[in-house]
């Protein structure tokens, strides 16, 4: 009888181990899924050469965590309080860069990293950008205007049907790097696909044309290139 007991205790005791392991390996696969499944809001590329610093607070004397190298992309997961550095104003944001979480600046961050060189280009800056760019040859009505908190909306010329003209419209986020104007939709798609991405002409007086034509966006049912527009 005590033999029958011992074997009863040994074989529940055994039983216990095995279901706290699957309990413990369960909420380990659940932790990952969690970290694997965090929300990213956005994936950016550093866009200075020297590299970004990553930092342990949103803040320039946190602790520096690493230097992420030029044109690293990175994943976002968060955004802190708007700052200006460099005279240039945006947001802090959490990323992860070689499993290192942290707070880098996110204006040194861009959609697209790509070095263009545009001799046509105007040196310009944030107050030189500001404004509406309008239609020189449907009117005025159709224009992207460049706003100081780093948006931009634009209505430009959809086409022409038996019923009339329609406009299409557009609005997201803007950037500047190297003389050229970077902008993201956050609205229709069809218009921006990926990234589009302007200069102000030199020659033409400071007329808006796009760096080439994948990054350019086309009016009129897509056949004709938005270029030329000026500043009203």
């Amino acid at each position: 009888m005590k033999k029958l007991y011992i074997i009863i205790l040994s074989v529940t005791l055994l039983c216990k181990q095995i279901d706290d392991g699957n309990t413990l390996k369960q909420s380990e696969n659940n932790s990952t899924v969690k970290k694997e499944t965090k929300l990213v809001l956005d994936t950016l590329c550093v866009a200075v050469k020297s590299g970004l610093r990553l930092r342990s607070l949103p803040n320039l004397n946190s602790e520096k965590l690493d230097l992420i190298p030029f044109k690293t992309s990175i994943q976002l997961f968060e955004y802190g309080e708007k700052v200006t550095i460099d005279n240039i104003s945006s947001k802090w944001a959490k990323v992860n860069y070689l499993d290192k979480f942290g707070w880098v600046f996110s204006g040194y961050l861009n959609w697209n990293c790509q070095e263009y060189e545009e001799k046509d280009a105007l040196n310009i800056n944030q107050p030189n950008i500001l404004g509406k760019y309008v239609d020189s040859i449907h009117g005025e009505e159709y224009f992207i205007e460049f706003k100081n908190d780093a948006t931009f909306q634009m209505v430009i010329f959809g086409g022409c049907e038996d019923n009339g003209c329609f406009s299409e419209k557009d609005f997201g986020e803007w950037k500047l790097f190297n003389n050229l104007i970077y902008l993201k939709s956050r609205s229709n798609n069809n218009l921006i696909t990926d990234v589009a991405i302007f200069y102000i002409s030199i020659q033409d007086k400071g007329a808006l044309y796009p760096i080439d034509n994948e990054h350019s966006i086309k009016e009129n049912y897509g056949n004709d290139i938005i270029s030329g527009w000026k500043k009203k």
